[in-house]
């Protein structure tokens, strides 16, 4: 069972389209998806939301800021799946991020997904 580790340390099952992958990168990078627990401002969130990300796991360098990408429309930061070992092997701090409403981030807090929240 693929799951995610929490903000709050519980393990919460990502989606059942999930165990269905077979390609060898998208079963690396689902396994390794995180969650934090972001405070939105209360006109978007009711309460602290837990987005998702898979990252290089890098550690921060001084003088060479962190890399952030973003999937496209309806998508997830699986995405990034093939080019994130590239940023790992040349050694950068890279963090692949799920927009607010897609991929594995926790919705039930926030008061709307659409594209005017997404742009805040």
């Amino acid at each position: 069972m693929f799951a995610t580790l929490t903000a709050a340390g519980a393990l919460v099952p990502c989606p059942a389209a999930v165990k269905e992958f077979v390609e060898p990168a998208a079963v690396h990078a689902a396994s390794s998806v995180e969650s934090v627990l972001l405070t939105l401002p209360a006109k978007l969130a009711t309460a602290a939301v837990e987005s998702s990300f898979i990252s290089t796991g890098i550690a921060p360098q001084e003088g060479k800021p962190p890399i952030v990408v973003l999937h496209s429309f309806d998508s997830s930061c699986l995405e990034w799946r093939r080019v994130l070992p590239r940023l790992q092997g040349y050694g950068l701090e890279a963090y692949c991020v799920d927009i607010l409403g897609w991929g594995f981030t926790d919705t039930r807090n926030v008061r709307s997904v659409n594209v005017e929240a997404k742009r805040e």
